[in-house]
């Protein structure tokens, strides 16, 4: 998986779409990851923008593990029944637990991307998801 957004091209695009989503907010942002990188934490972003996408920042620990918070999302859009958010959270799940993630953390903006992606996870799992109704956490190295 490399659907990281690098090129300035694909960073324009990207701020226009965060800027113009309905739940685009200062932590999606171009700005939020300026700033974050300048306290030492990498960031990414994943996705396509027009489609889905998500800002993550990663909080290196000791031992080589990490922790991954998406805050204020992923960003989708619902296109034929297809939630392209949906789909981004699980790739970037994947991707997580292959570099030793110990935990990712995101803040959807609807509920409809904690049900269904929480019920796709695993059926048994719903004891291992723990925040409020709109911030999540899976503890990838239960899972």
């Amino acid at each position: 998986m490399n659907p990281q957004l690098q090129s300035p091209t694909e960073l324009q695009a990207y701020d226009q779409w965060v800027k113009q989503h309905a739940h685009g907010t200062l932590w999606q942002s171009l700005e939020w990851k300026k700033y974050r990188e300048a306290c030492g934490k990498e960031v990414r972003l994943y996705g396509k923008a027009g489609e889905a996408t998500a800002l993550v920042v990663i909080d290196k620990t000791s031992m080589g593990l990490s922790t991954w918070d998406i805050p204020r999302g992923p960003l989708g859009k619902d296109e034929r029944g297809e939630k392209k958010d949906e789909q981004l959270l699980e790739q970037i799940y994947q991707q997580a637990k292959q570099e030793g993630c110990m935990s990712l953390y995101w803040t959807a903006p609807h509920d409809i991307l904690l049900s269904s992606f929480i019920s796709h996870l695993s059926h048994d799992s719903s004891n291992m998801f723990s925040g409020s109704s709109r911030r999540k956490l899976i503890p990838i190295i239960l899972l």
